[in-house]
């Protein structure tokens, strides 16, 4: 499984692909790369939660900035399958 991310909000800028044989693997490798980015306190807390959790909190995060009402997602299949919906990422497996 190959996942490419294409995002932009203001300085938030992120063309990265992602590659695990599982959803799982795939949001557990998208985690590991948003603590990378983030300062130390936020590192903490985004290496401290689950990947089902991270999952929320992103949608959750994204919902107030574009002012959206998405479900939260329950599972990491269900993370990558509204990622790939709202055009955020790329199955590169189809292509």
């Amino acid at each position: 499984m190959r996942i490419r991310v294409l995002y932009s909000a203001g300085a938030n800028q992120i063309d990265e692909t992602f590659e695990s044989s599982n959803a799982v693997g795939i949001v557990k490798a998208m985690q590991a790369a948003a603590a990378r980015r983030a300062n130390f306190a936020a590192r903490i807390l985004i290496s401290a939660l689950s990947p089902d959790a991270f999952s929320r909190e992103v949608v959750s995060r994204y919902n107030q900035h574009f002012g959206k009402s998405l479900a939260l997602p329950t599972n990491s299949d269900e993370f990558l399958a509204l990622g790939l919906r709202e055009g955020i990422l790329i199955d590169l497996n189809q292509q």
